[in-house]
């Protein structure tokens, strides 16, 4: 079985389960370069996405990520299988054009992946980096708020990145908008390929055209000013039949809230029961283990 990891490409969502299957792409092999790629999406600016960061490894663009705090990244788990020492990674906030930034760049003290994360079946796709100092939030850098409930079918949802549409536009922000589609559905289009969990929604456009695909995963999927989505997977890249899979926030809610207060503040470290350090805004917190 295989599949791609993301970036902001082109999708069609069949309206039929007739018809033969797109030939298969290769899933990105966690130890290859990433190669940012957006197509069919419009140019943007951090401003109006001020959420949104990316992720590096090396000083080299990796993954998308969301501010949930002051002083933590929600990405996807899979971004996270590449290197395991946190200070290999940083992320850069506040910057529509990414490329040879050097400013607004801070480094990682921590990382936590999801305990269930499946890199067979991209499963609890979820993970959190913790930064050693604080953003500072302004225009250009805000928090986004995590959804409560799975959104409703049909709802519009934007999807950001850095890539291009063409070659001049490598390292420049941009968007596309999909919509959430019914759970059954999804299931039901990827049922030969692998399994659509509860942790799973999916998103895409009836008429085909747009669709996040390789190098931007761990980009938020956000309906109104909620961030319900995590970039994840999908079947090869804008191809008929397969939307975009995303990590279900709201289903994965409790095990963020678990490390984190998702309030947007500043966080300080503190010890749980079994003496490792939490990032919390009060203190203490109820942890519930996963």
């Amino acid at each position: 079985m295989s599949r791609r990891t993301f970036s902001i490409a082109a999708l069609t969502v069949s309206l039929t389960l007739s018809g033969a299957y797109e030939p298969y792409a290769t899933r990105l092999n966690v130890n290859e370069k990433v190669e940012p790629r957006i197509i069919n999406g419009e140019v943007v600016t951090i401003e109006q996405y001020p959420y949104l960061v990316a992720v590096q490894i090396w000083g080299s663009f990796q993954c998308g990520g969301s501010i949930i705090s002051r002083r933590v990244v929600l990405t996807a788990a899979h971004c996270l299988e590449r290197e395991k020492q946190p200070r290999k990674y940083s992320i850069i906030y506040g910057e529509t054009d990414i490329q040879g930034a050097t400013s607004n760049v801070i480094q990682v003290e921590s990382f936590k992946m999801h305990p269930d994360y499946s890199n067979i079946n991209m499963d609890y796709d979820v993970g959190l980096l913790f930064l050693v100092e604080s953003i500072p939030f302004g225009k250009s850098a805000q928090c986004i708020k995590l959804a409560v409930n799975r959104p409703w079918v049909g709802s519009r949802a934007s999807m950001v990145g850095w890539g291009e549409t063409q070659a001049s536009d490598r390292g420049r922000l941009h968007a596309v908008y999909v919509y959430t589609i019914m759970q059954l559905r999804c299931w039901l289009l990827y049922k030969n390929k692998w399994r659509i969990t509860p942790r799973m929604l999916c998103a895409g456009v009836p008429q085909g055209g747009k669709d996040a695909c390789q190098g931007d995963s761990g980009g938020p999927l956000v309906v109104g000013d909620e961030q319900v989505g995590i970039c994840s997977n999908g079947f090869g890249c804008g191809l008929r039949k397969y939307p975009g899979v995303y990590s279900n926030v709201a289903v994965l809610r409790d095990w963020i809230q678990s490390h984190v207060n998702t309030s947007c503040s500043d966080t300080k470290a503190v010890s749980d029961s079994k003496g490792r350090t939490k990032l919390t805004l009060f203190g203490s917190m109820n942890r519930r283990e996963s």
